[in-house]
This record gives structure tokens, sequence and C-alpha cells, in this order.
């Protein structure tokens, strides 16, 4: 079986691969484990490298802080790659960068959102929906439909959030002011529309 040593792949930037036992046999790429020195193919276009992500996740000698964490970093460094040859002068930003463009981006976009629904001559309807990850974590859904000036019907959600236990009519009804009270729009209400859930009868009785 002919062997040949190979240059920097995509494994070795996960630093899991021994580059001196690098190889290449029967024209697939093999890694070498730095745990448990097991050998696993990977690394190329066929195997590419879920085969050692699966790996380092069940692998009980390879500590890393944060595995997923580990092939982010990869996959953003490849992005990179790509969007360079795509474009030389491409200069890429940090995450820290990007979120903040973001969060930028979202508070302009906000405070447009509240200034126009400020100024509508109608009221807004609302719908609403509430449910529960299979991490058991709970999440809510508050959507506006109104009206513009120019008689466009608009549908905007204005608030996805983690919703934290308990998720009673009484809490729900807390958060839905929370969130209208937010947004200025408590005194603009027309209706809510919900689901069948028990816990959504006692929160509109709250609200109301």
């Amino acid at each position: 079986m002919d062997s040949e040593t190979v240059g920097n792949e995509i494994v070795d930037e996960v630093n899991m691969v021994d580059l001196e036992n690098e190889t290449i046999q029967d024209g697939n790429p093999l890694a070498k484990c730095n745990g448990c020195s097991k050998i696993l193919k990977g690394g190329d276009r066929n195997y590419g490298t879920t085969t050692l992500n699966r790996h380092m996740k069940k692998c009980t000698k390879i500590k890393y802080a944060d595995v997923d964490q580990v092939m982010m970093d990869l996959q953003v460094s490849k992005i990179r790659d790509w969007m360079k040859y795509l474009n030389p002068d491409f200069s890429p930003i940090s995450r820290n960068t990007a979120k903040a463009d973001v969060d930028e981006m979202f508070k302009t976009e906000k405070e447009a959102l509240k200034k126009e629904l400020a100024n509508i001559p109608s009221r807004i309807s609302l719908t609403s929906g509430m449910w529960t990850v299979c991490t058991s974590e709970g999440y809510i859904c508050l959507t506006a439909h109104y009206v513009d000036s120019n008689w466009n019907l608009k549908s905007k959600i204005i608030n996805f959030c983690h919703m934290p236990p308990p998720h009673t009519g009484y809490e729900m009804s807390k958060k839905i002011l929370e969130f209208l009270s937010n947004w200025g729009i408590e005194k603009k209400i027309f209706s809510l529309t919900l689901d069948n859930a028990s816990a959504n009868d006692v929160m509109q009785a709250h609200l109301k």
C-alpha cells in the first residue's frame, strides 16, 4: 500500500492530527488522533470532517474546553479563505465587530418601527404563541398586525425571546405587558389571538 505525506489540511486545523503521521492510503487521507492515537479517515471532499468531529466528541483522551467551538472556528477559517478567493480585497471582521453591527442595526430598525407604530391611526392586533423545545427551554413570540398609513397590511414579529418557568398564565401576562410597554403600544391594542392552551385563559383575564 503506497503512502505519501500531505500538507496542512483541514484536519490539522483542529489540532487533532500528528502531521508527521498524516498520510494518504488508497486515495483516502488518514489522520491520527493526538488523544487515543486512533487512525481515522477524513479531511478530503468525500469524508470531510464529520468523522473527525464525531470522534472528538466521544474520545475521552482529547481535552478540549468546547469541541463545538473548535469546529466553528474551523468553519469560519474556511469561509474566510473562500471569501478571499472570490475577492482578494475582502477584509474579514471579528465576531465582536459583527455582533456590534447586528446590535446597532437592531436598535435602528426597532426605533424606526416604534415610530411607525406610534404614528399609525389604527389600532394593533396581536398574535402570540409559546412553546417548549426538546431541551425544556420555553420561548414566547409576539407578532403585531396593523394597517399602515398607506393602507398596507403589515405583520411584524416584535418580540421573540426565552421564557423562563413557570409558564403560568399570570407570568405570561406579565411578559406580554412588558413587551407592550417596551414598544409603547399598550394603549393601542385591538385584539390578542391565542391558541387553546388553558394558561392562555388566565393570561387574557389578567391582561384585560
